[in-house]
């Protein structure tokens, strides 16, 4: 392995050359990402391409990791992270996520993970964008590689959107959209961004990573996006991610809107996937809701998505209601759909019930 340093302006490059690829940690102090950017382009591979990448913080589960097109909760298998190559290429702000002080969060330890940003440009002009945690496995396959160091939330989400409009591939569109709602909520342009792509007539899977965004970002216009998507598409993979997505909002009004299209809305598909989102909300409604639909909805699908909802309330909460549905319920698939939620629960009174129900 060769290893050459040298001054790179105000800042530092070092570049790790290997038998795959090149790695280049180029930090230039007191300068702009677009700046950064705009340099770091100047170094190519033979075709014209170069993987130029920075970091934003992000809060997230120690044991949570992140990369394009997957996210796993658990210990992965121990692999070399994009942290390893960039430690090795010599970056002082490398961060073993091991050793992270961690904060409660909601509940929940969380630790501070930089989340890394790759644009490839190819000839000059971005055809490329991934994201991952740098904990991550890194992909060697990369021939040139600059590290630009860290950014600021607020200058790496204005890139990102700006970079929305010069595209027309599909699958850079969609993971754009994606990169733009990992940032911090807080960003002023992220919602509005995100709100524009779910109303706009872009690809299918475009809109659903803006409904999947919107999810994260709590505030009335959010609500209001999301309820609409999900009252007005005719997509159903878009309607069923919006409706997911609403289901994530933590605010007020956004259990109610799920409740309201459980309850009301015209499509019957529409009201079985607002009736699997209701039931895995931990809301005081959550119960006379799924009741309300066992009893009175016209689509026996409906029900017998509000039966499984039962099932899957906290505490057995559902159990007293399954039981009197297995036991007296006029339509047989709703008994039969609650005699089967009954014998997949551990709950003592389900079983109980189940005993008197079969010597009957």
């Amino acid at each position: 392995m060769i290893v050459r340093a040298f001054a790179f302006l105000a800042g530092l490059a070092i570049l790790v050359a290997t038998a795959q690829a090149q790695v280049r940690v180029q930090l230039t102090r007191d300068s702009s990402l677009k700046e950064r950017l705009k340099l770091a382009t100047g170094t190519t591979d033979d075709e014209g391409r170069v993987w130029v990448g920075y970091a934003i913080r992000r809060l997230m589960e120690r044991n949570s990791y992140v990369s394009t097109g997957w996210m796993v909760n658990g210990r992965m298998r121990r692999t070399t992270t994009l942290e390893d190559v960039l430690a090795k290429a010599g970056d002082p702000e490398a961060m073993p996520t091991e050793h992270s002080d961690s904060r409660i969060l909601r509940g929940i330890e969380r630790v501070e993970k930089r989340l890394a940003i790759l644009v490839r440009y190819n000839e000059g002009d971005v055809d490329r964008v991934e994201f991952q945690t740098t904990d991550a496995t890194y992909d060697s396959s990369r021939t040139m590689f600059v590290w630009i160091g860290e950014a600021r939330d607020e200058e790496s989400a204005a890139f990102v959107v700006e970079l929305f409009d010069g595209q027309s591939d599909r699958k850079v569109l969609e993971h754009i959209v994606t990169v733009a709602a990992l940032h911090d909520d807080a960003v002023p342009v992220v919602g509005p961004f995100l709100r524009r792509v779910l109303a706009g007539a872009y690809d299918g899977k475009v809109r659903r990573a803006a409904a999947y965004g919107l999810g994260g970002q709590p505030s009335r216009e959010s609500l209001v996006a999301l309820s609409s998507a999900a009252r007005t598409t005719t997509e159903e993979s878009l309607q069923r991610d919006a409706v997911w997505a609403l289901s994530q909002l933590d605010m007020p009004g956004a259990v109610d809107t799920l409740i309201a299209l459980a309850l009301e809305a015209p499509s019957s598909k529409l009201r079985r996937t607002a009736v699997m989102a209701v039931a895995q909300c931990a809301a005081e409604k959550t119960l006379e809701t799924l009741t309300n639909v066992v009893e009175n909805d016209p689509d026996t699908d409906v029900r017998r998505s509000a039966v499984w909802g039962l099932s899957q309330l906290r505490d057995g909460a559902g159990v007293p209601s399954l039981i009197a549905l297995a036991r007296s319920h006029p339509n047989p698939t709703v008994r039969k759909e609650a005699v089967h939620a009954l014998g997949q629960s551990k709950d003592e009174r389900a079983f109980q019930a189940l005993i008197e129900i079969v010597r009957k």
